[in-house]
């Protein structure tokens, strides 16, 4: 976020927080639903 935050120019952490977190939310989403097809075919097996 820091490196976001420097790069934007924002003068505060959560100026940049509050707009961005939701964008770091659906990144996790998008990483969790592979990681757990790949788990549950390893269960299957």
């Amino acid at each position: 976020m820091r490196v976001v935050m420097d790069t934007l120019g924002h003068s505060n952490i959560s100026i940049t927080t509050d707009t961005y977190t939701h964008v770091l939310r659906d990144l996790q989403q998008l990483a969790a639903h592979p990681m757990h097809r790949a788990l549950v075919r390893g269960i299957e097996r």
